[in-house]
């Protein structure tokens, strides 16, 4: 049996007691080493902040690679506040939350791997992101535009969106029929995903429609886009959800 090759730096910090001390809007490499690690955090946010968090595990060895699961744990070190195994179920395995904080004075984010304690024998390296952004992100539909006509059978929703004090973490679309008496808004997707941009596939829609996505960024904060009075020129009364 070969020993694990672990750092040393900021170890032990595997209980709230020893956690490792980091400021807001920082950004921090760690790792869970050896087998059974949990890593701890402790900053200071004050009563009003809005905190975003996300664990990104190192991809270059295609062979270790962390599952982490995320709290974000209360003054005492034992309460929970927050947790998050994954930011989509099974497919984005990486882990983010968001939280206002209701008063000021100490917390604490936990890390483990989601298969603890077993992982952990080879080292699992991570990217942790602590932000404070009370601001609300920017975002503008790319594509449609109000009042145009979709003649193609699949179209692209695009959204350009920015965060100057942190980061964007999904968008959610929705869809409203021509009827706005009765009709409601229909939600058609999210997108969770930037590496191509901000967008859904929209495909077999309405012949008049409506289209809403809310841009969240890392901190739980949003801004609400439309793209109004669309329409086509077939006549096509039913949208199958596609999800991309």
């Amino acid at each position: 049996f070969q020993p694990p090759t672990c750092q040393t730096i900021n170890e032990p910090n595997d209980t709230f007691s020893t956690a490792t001390v980091i400021d807001l809007n920082t950004i921090f490499q760690g790792e869970i080493c050896p087998s059974a690690d949990i890593d701890f955090y402790k900053f200071f946010a004050n009563q009003g902040d809005r905190i975003g968090v996300q664990v990104v595990a190192d991809r270059t060895n295609s062979e270790f690679i962390l599952d982490p699961y995320l709290y974000l744990i209360d003054s005492d070190g034992k309460s929970v506040l927050v947790e998050n195994d994954d930011k989509v179920h099974a497919r984005l395995t990486d882990s983010s939350l968001s939280y206002k904080v209701p008063r000021t004075g100490n917390y604490y984010l936990k890390i483990k791997a989601f298969n603890h304690p077993s992982a952990g024998d080879s080292p699992l390296l991570y990217t942790l992101t602590l932000l404070n952004d009370r601001q609300s992100p920017v975002a503008a539909f790319l594509t449609p535009q109000n009042n145009q006509i979709i003649s193609s059978e699949i179209f692209p929703i695009r959204i350009i969106a920015y965060d100057g004090n942190g980061l964007i973490s999904h968008v959610v679309f929705y869809l409203h029929s021509s009827n706005w008496e009765s009709g409601r808004w229909e939600k058609m997707g999210e997108d969770w995903d930037s590496s191509d941009g901000w967008g859904y596939e929209l495909r077999d829609y309405l012949i008049g429609f409506s289209i809403w996505a809310r841009v969240f960024d890392l901190a739980g904060n949003y801004v609400d886009v439309g793209a109004w009075n669309l329409s086509h020129p077939q006549s096509v009364y039913f949208f199958p959800i596609i999800f991309r």
